[in-house]
């Protein structure tokens, strides 16, 4: 999800050749989910922490949230395969 997520958005944006390598991921089940259920899932990047981009998915059943996640990405840079740091006010500008 999170790719397909900046798939969308990386030719607004000056990294359209980079790419994002995982660096933390934590998830938070708070309810159990069980087969044929209808859920809707919601992905949206946080304001950069350093060099640390920190992404938030949830899965709600309706409203209710039943799966909190954090993710920490860095970019790095396709040429010379080094991090990247993004300007802490790049997502205003997208």
């Amino acid at each position: 999800m999170a790719k397909e997520h900046w798939d969308i958005l990386k030719n607004s944006t000056p990294f359209a050749d980079d790419f994002w390598v995982l660096s933390d991921h934590h998830i938070q089940y708070k309810k159990q989910v069980f087969k044929g259920e209808v859920l809707t899932l919601k992905t949206y990047p946080e304001k950069p922490e350093g060099i640390r981009q920190p992404r938030k998915v949830e899965f709600y059943r309706g409203e209710e949230l039943v799966l909190d996640s954090r993710t920490l990405w860095i970019l790095m840079d396709s040429q010379n395969l080094k991090i990247r740091r993004v300007p802490e006010d790049w997502l205003e500008k997208i």
